[in-house]
């Protein structure tokens, strides 16, 4: 007899709408949540592909094997989904939940279908699914942006199990392929559909009764069940073989996946008999906050003892409840299914076997599994109010409160999902030793700069976990915005000693280095993180690389390497070109440098961002007038040079106002041609020896000094300047013997001998150090 599914009849349409109603009454308000800084930075607003939407190329991407798509493991239809959401709503948090909901709610309702054509029994299918769509245990799965992986894998489970129920009807070809195709797409989304193949072998013992052999139990005389086409349980094993090839291949693609990240934990980390003990002591935890739903955590961490009476206890009763269903197979069947449902479908991720930093449990693992126990509670529930005659209100009364009290219970677990604080907040408060809440809430508390409170987190967190580099990095940081940089470096080096590959410990001593102005070693750990990091990790330390540039161009502007400073300040631009303090920091050094036009330049750039920009805004106006006046006495020139073009002396003036313009080139040929008129000119020549000097065009300076020379034989600071551009071209016996003639000539600076970086290269000769110690006023003799 073929059983109408009721799908569409108003009766069914109301269910779906209650169903609807429940889960949006308790996930509703997700859409106003933030992300949290677990894992959705890795999904999403962090991803080198999510952000960029649905493309070729990000499908590539997500079908392949980088180490950026293997993060966790290999899901590709995940990623797609998620690219879907930014390609049509951007970066918004709010709809990647909302699309969680979404999701949740359809599997809720097939839920519903599934058991309503299986079994026939409505109510029962109603309350099922009503338990799965309300229970505290789910919202993991639902409130947490990153397990789309779990709504997504479980609604191609649900289409899959559909599928299957109607192929079970009547087999063929053409029926299994959508079946395969959901199947595929599950896989696609997680490998947790790798035990479905055994859950069908479940279902056909019960509800389906497919085996000739078999028979599940008497079905209730008010349903009207289906005629499920029977097989023997090899034939139930063959139809099947596909399914399990395409669940091995999975598991195989998992296992490369997370070796190829180096996810596996060293066996040394938590030991077998460890894994083994927690293992059967959680599959009762599971069940007790099925039953009662408290102290729910985003991570629970991994014990490092179970007491042996915890053990002992949870394997008699695991053995006590297996042995009691297997008894009673033919009498309940839903109990073994549910049973076994639940023991075999949380199998794989039971901790046996560990990748990545495994909890002691995760309510998300319970999102399919716990459906065996709901499965068991509602016909369980049912044929105990049969046994006892419970008249029919006093069943919607007890069921309509659980569920209300459950629908309650979720709301307020939803509420701690709202932003990484109050998440990490709740989970430090029921859980104990927990060094990834405390870490998370240290870096969500600094992203709202309490860095006071960070730290406190910080520090119990490394008390828990002392070899935690990025634990020391982000302690480091704290502790660099609260001006301790001397112990932010320490925490950096650590770090960095603990993970010597460790990009971003290598940028954050940068920034802090560069605090402090040691510029050099700022420079080199900069370079270094630069070396290590991907492209795609360098694409996203904007903001630090931001500072970095900025905190070094302003050490040194200090230190008067005004060059060098104008092109940090640029790299910064080039990272953000419409950040008003940079252009702002380059406007000053421009200045500093006499390239007054580029100064402009940037003032009128910060203003267009910015029309406000109060600073901008002065320097601009002073710079303007510097520029008038400059204009102003320029053309007085000119008009004197007019009738007198070959005045040497209106030549070299018209040079120093180019010179202090920061035009060079311009200044060299108004002095080229005063010397032109007068060869004599030693002035002339001595600015055009400085400008090459700037220019670092050494031999052209050296050779302008020597001519002032010839001009000027007593004027000490000549030789002096010529003594120095040979010390920087590390020409030591030429430094050396014109140092000596400037001290000859009178030159009697020793303070600036003593600490002109230009004789850098002399420090080390016998003559440099001996002149160091004679006494003020003498000079050594070579």
């Amino acid at each position: 007899m073929k059983q109408h599914s009721g799908r569409y009849n108003p009766k069914s349409i109301v269910i779906y709408l209650i169903i609807i109603f429940a889960v949006l009454a308790v996930y509703w308000k997700t859409g106003n949540f933030d992300f949290i800084n677990f894992d959705d930075g890795e999904y999403v607003y962090d991803n080198p592909r999510v952000p960029e939407g649905l493309s070729w190329d990000s499908i590539q991407w997500a079908f392949g094997f980088s180490k950026e798509a293997l993060v966790f493991y290999w899901h590709p239809l995940t990623w797609i989904s998620l690219m879907l959401d930014t390609h049509f709503f951007g970066i918004n948090p709010g709809i990647h939940h909302l699309i969680n909901v979404v999701f949740h709610a359809i599997n809720s309702i097939l839920l519903f279908i599934i058991f309503k054509q299986m079994t026939g029994s409505l109510w029962k299918s109603v309350f099922l699914a009503l338990l799965f769509a309300v229970h505290p245990i789910n919202v993991e799965s639902v409130a947490w942006i990153s397990e789309r992986k779990n709504v997504l894998s479980t609604f191609f489970w649900l289409l899959t199990m559909l599928t299957y129920t109607h192929y079970a009807l009547k087999p063929s070809l053409k029926k299994r392929i959508p079946m395969l195709i959901f199947f595929i797409l599950g896989l696609l989304s997680k490998p947790m559909l790798v035990t479905l193949p055994f859950v069908f072998l479940l279902l056909d013992v019960w509800p389906l009764r497919r085996l000739q052999w078999f028979d599940a139990g008497n079905s209730d005389p008010r349903e009207h069940l289906p005629e499920f086409r029977k097989a023997t349980f090899g034939q139930l094993i063959l139809e099947k073989l596909p399914l399990f090839i395409l669940s091995f291949s999975s598991i195989g693609i998992s296992v490369f996946s997370v070796h190829s990240t180096s996810q596996i934990l060293p066996e040394n980390m938590i030991s077998f008999p460890l894994r083994i003990s927690n293992a059967i002591v959680i599959y009762i935890k599971y069940i007790i906050n099925l039953v009662w739903p408290h102290d729910m955590a985003v991570f629970y961490p991994f014990p490092q003892h179970i007491p042996a009476w915890q053990i002992v206890g949870a394997a008699t009763l695991l053995i006590a409840i297996t042995l009691s269903v297997i008894v009673f197979l033919k009498k309940a069947p839903y109990f073994s299914v549910g049973w076994f449902w639940y023991l075999g479908t949380l199998f794989p991720i039971i901790g046996i076997f560990q990748s990545g930093k495994w909890p002691e449990m995760a309510d998300r693992w319970a999102y399919v599994p716990a459906i065996g126990l709901y499965l068991i509670v509602a016909w369980g529930a049912s044929a105990v109010f049969d046994k006892y005659r419970i008249p029919r209100n006093i069943r919607i009364f007890g069921a309509t409160a659980i569920i209300i009290i459950l629908a309650v219970c979720t709301g307020r677990q939803v509420e701690h999902w709202k932003n990484s604080k109050t998440l990490f907040q709740h989970t430090v408060e029921v859980t104990e030793n927990n060094s990834v809440a405390h870490f998370n809430l240290g870096a969500a508390l600094s992203k709202e700069e309490n860095f006071t409170q960070a730290l406190t987190h910080y520090t119990q967190a490394l008390l828990l976990e002392p070899s935690n580099s990025k634990i020391y990095s982000n302690m480091g940081t704290a502790l660099a915005r609260t001006g301790k940089i001397d112990e932010a470096i320490i925490a950096f080096k650590k770090a960095i000693l603990l993970s010597p590959d460790y990009a971003d410990a290598y940028l954050n001593l940068a920034n802090a280095l560069a605090q402090t102005e040691d510029v050099d070693a700022a420079i080199l750990n900069y370079q270094k993180a630069l070396a290590l990091a991907s492209p795609t990790k360098i694409k996203n330390w904007v903001d630090q690389r931001l500072v970095f540039h900025n905190t070094i161009g302003i050490a040194l502007v200090k230190t008067s390497q005004l060059d060098k400073a104008i092109d940090h300040f640029k790299q910064a631009i080039l990272l953000s070109p419409d950040d008003k303090d940079t252009r702002f920091n380059l406007a000053n050094a421009l200045v500093r440098n006499m390239e007054m036009d580029a100064a402009i330049e940037q003032y009128k750039k910060i203003l267009s961002i910015d029309p406000n920009h109060i600073d901008a805004q002065s320097r601009l106006k002073k710079l303007s007038a510097y520029q008038d006046e400059f204009e102003t006495a320029k053309k007085r020139i000119e008009d004197q040079l007019a009738p007198n073009p070959d005045n040497p002396v209106l030549h070299y003036q018209l040079g120093r106002f180019y010179e202090n313009r920061g035009l060079p080139d311009k200044a060299l040929e108004s002095f080229r041609t005063a010397v032109d008129f007068n060869p004599v000119f030693w002035e002339a020549l001595y600015r055009q020896a400085l400008i090459h000097a700037g220019k670092k065009e050494y031999d052209k300076s050296i050779s302008l000094f020597k001519q002032v020379v010839s001009l000027q034989p007593e004027n000490a600071a000549i030789y002096y300047n010529i003594a120095c551009l040979y010390s920087i071209q590390n020409q030591k016996t030429d430094a050396v013997d014109w140092l000596q003639k400037a001290i000859d000539s009178g030159y009697r600076n020793w303070e600036r001998i003593k600490n002109d970086p230009d004789l850098e290269n002399l420090r080390q000769t016998s003559f440099y150090k001996q002149l160091i110690n004679e006494p003020a006023g003498r000079a050594p003799k070579r």
